[in-house]
């Protein structure tokens, strides 16, 4: 009856280390199944972001590609996601809206000088012209005038390129 006892211990020993063994590799096949889950899962997210980083980017280069073509009013978009793309989109928008001001400060003023300036310039060349077509002055005076004249000409060609420029930017 001992050996008996002996003998039924060695197989309970035996069936425990069976189950022993069989619930090690049960464990090791749910850890597998759970990294490649996880590991799965990891990516599928990974990949969503990178897509959503990707198409932020795109968005930022489309409107910049706008502003360098002229679209001083185009402006970054704001995802309103509170993170750096928004913090850089302000920061750029604000740049661009001060950069929009000032443009149009300086149209607006080229135009107000240009139009300021064709008034005296115009009475200059009545000046000049009446100078030299009542009794017109002999020998150098004369050269002077008629030098004059076209200096003032050159001015107004130039006054109205400036005038017809600061009209097309107007338009834009």
């Amino acid at each position: 009856a001992g050996e008996d006892g002996v003998e039924a211990g060695q197989r309970a020993g035996v069936a425990v280390a069976v189950r022993r063994r069989d619930l090690g590799r049960r464990f090791a096949v749910a850890a597998g199944i759970g990294t490649l889950l996880v590991t799965l899962i990891a990516l599928g997210i990974g990949y969503r972001q990178s897509q959503r980083i990707l198409a932020r980017v795109e968005a930022v280069s489309r409107t910049c590609k706008e502003i360098v073509g002229g679209n001083l009013a185009g402006r970054l978009p704001v995802a309103g996601d509170d993170d750096e793309f928004d913090t850089l989109a302000v920061e750029v928008n604000s740049l661009l809206a001060r950069l929009a001001r000032t443009t149009e400060i300086l149209r607006t003023s080229l135009h107000s000088a240009a139009h300021d300036l064709r008034s005296p310039m115009h009475r200059m060349r009545l000046r000049m012209e009446q100078a030299l077509g009542a009794e017109p002055p002999a020998g150098p005076e004369r050269d002077t005038l008629e030098l004059l004249l076209r200096d003032v000409d050159q001015m107004q060609r130039v006054l109205t390129a400036l005038l017809q420029i600061a009209e097309a930017q107007r338009r834009q």
